[in-house]
């Protein structure tokens, strides 16, 4: 396995695999419907840290078993027109902040998590919220009230979200 030398590495926590599924399914459906790119379910992190490959591995792996598997509160999914993330779902910072960012800051020495905005993403691209039917959206995610996160990856996001690519990931 080879990590890319590259600057575009990310941390992502990934839900567990019934919760995956369910956003899996949605991502998909929205794609065709909005004939979007289609991408994995996921909660951005924060960047990964410029190391060498097999240290990278190493102190995810040792991040990892610091972090505890966790429920994760949603709120209502929400639209924006900044550029290309359309619908995400928002995720409760507070424990978000409190479960991983202060461990993964606190791991690497220095602000890797991001400070807040948590969310899983459903929905990219060009388009304008106005052509989105968000009504209808919360509509299909009000029993996705929070998700179970379970593993930690490191990502490849260099390119487009359907080129993204999972470098390594580890169960918390």
């Amino acid at each position: 396995m080879k990590i890319p030398k590259t600057s575009g590495l990310v941390l992502w926590l990934i839900p567990a695999p019934d919760d995956f599924n369910i956003l899996s399914a949605l991502i998909a459906d929205l794609s065709e419907r909005y004939n979007t790119p289609l991408f994995s379910p996921h909660i951005t992190l924060g960047r990964a840290p410029k190391l060498n490959q097999t240290k990278l591995i190493d102190s995810i792996k040792e991040l990892s078993r610091t972090l505890q598997p966790q429920i994760i509160t949603c709120h209502n999914p929400v639209c924006s027109d900044s550029f290309y993330q359309k619908v995400r779902l928002p995720l409760d910072d507070n424990t978000m902040r409190r479960s991983f960012k202060s461990a993964t800051d606190n791991h690497f020495g220095e602000e890797y998590a991001k400070q807040d905005g948590y969310h899983a993403s459903l929905m990219y691209g060009s388009i304008s919220c106005s052509e989105i039917n968000l009504t209808e959206i919360r509509s299909r995610t009000k029993e996705i009230t929070s998700l179970y996160i379970q593993s930690l990856a490191v990502v490849d996001i260099n390119f487009t979200p359907v080129q993204w690519k999972v470098i390594f990931e580890t169960k918390l």
